[in-house]
């Protein structure tokens, strides 16, 4: 429930905070990291791994990664670059560079509630799979044993049903909130490479050509530089 320190390394592993994450030596994930923070992360790199922070995640670099932030990302300090992967923040992305000259495809995008969005997209999938369980199930003999787990899988796609009108409800309710302060979230970076993709609210772009800086909101429903 509280703050976790780690003084190395995190790899392979899954790590979830009630507060705030510190990571010294940075996150190598191997494409296996799950870290979740209700806090801040502060680490000092990021690499292969799956992050979903609450309250803004600032490091050195990111690469390869898939990122929900409910506030900003900052990559500023040290090397300051984002490479590859998928970044989605509620407010801001602020880094010195994003993509890289060989247009490893590195995706943009700013607005909406990225955590609570990820995890209803999570929950449909699990009620999907245990539909078609279901439908697996029903279609074999039958048993003791398959009434006693159709009766649990049905017990869980009802559970899982009920939070997902709760989260719905949850979701519409902050997505009011936000259309009210017309948040829509903004990229700041030095330079923006070849191949990456900018969407805002419901406006992609995909750069065919170097920025230098890279400054863009919404405007208009449109990806704009300013």
């Amino acid at each position: 429930m509280g703050d976790i320190t780690v003084d190395g390394v995190v790899e392979a592993c899954t790590i979830e905070a009630g507060g705030d994450l510190v990571v010294a030596k940075g996150i190598a994930g191997s494409d296996q990291a799950i870290i979740r923070a209700h806090g801040k992360i502060f680490a000092k790199y990021l690499e292969s791994c799956c992050v979903y922070v609450r309250s803004g995640l600032q490091t050195d670099c990111i690469m390869n990664c898939d990122v929900y932030s409910d506030s900003t990302v900052n990559v500023r300090s040290g090397r300051g670059t984002i490479i590859g992967g998928s970044i989605r923040a509620a407010e801001e992305v602020d880094a010195g560079a994003i993509g890289s000259q060989s247009e490893l495809p590195t995706r943009i995008t700013l607005g909406g509630l990225p955590c609570e969005e990820f995890e209803r997209e999570v929950l449909v999938k699990e009620l999907d799979e245990l539909e078609e369980d279901i439908e697996k199930t029903e279609r074999q003999p039958d048993s003791s044993v398959k009434l006693s787990q159709l009766s649990k899988m049905r017990m869980k796609v009802l559970i899982n049903k009920k939070k997902l009108e709760q989260v719905d409800k949850d979701l519409e309710l902050l997505r009011s909130e936000l259309d009210d302060r017309n948040n829509k979230g903004r990229l700041v970076c030095d330079i923006a490479h070849r191949g990456t993709e900018i969407t805002i609210g419901n406006a992609t772009m995909r750069l065919n050509r170097e920025i230098r800086p890279c400054h863009a909101k919404l405007m208009d429903g449109e990806v704009a530089f300013f």
